[in-house]
């Protein structure tokens, strides 16, 4: 077996379990609270989205695995309004959110 590669920065190597334990964690405590916080404008999710993507790509390089499919499951039953053609959110916003979708490791089903 080949020793994947690990960020030099990280103090040891995330396990698969760790791994999915962070998963949740930035489900529970970092996209469930920017969802539920009614006045942030588009340019501060944007920034929330961007630190869940830079977190779940970090936990994917130092794990070797994608979210479960539960925590797949859940990203995309909160995140599929901000897909909708017809929702109030720009353009950015939206690539954001896919961009969320695809660093836990589902599809959106209109990915291009």
């Amino acid at each position: 077996m080949s020793e994947r590669p690990r960020d030099p920065w990280a103090g040891e190597a995330m396990s698969r379990s760790e791994a999915q334990r962070r998963y949740n964690n930035l489900v529970m405590y970092q996209l469930r609270p920017m969802l539920s916080n009614r006045s942030m404008n588009d340019d501060a999710r944007i920034g929330v989205l961007k630190r869940i993507v830079r977190e779940a790509s970090r936990f994917k390089y130092e794990s070797g695995s994608v979210a479960g499919g539960g925590t797949r499951e859940e990203i995309m039953d909160l995140l599929t309004p901000y897909l909708k053609p017809e929702s109030p959110w720009g353009e950015e916003l939206r690539d954001w959110v896919k961009r969320t979708v695809r660093a836990f490791g589902a599809t959106t089903g209109s990915d291009d």
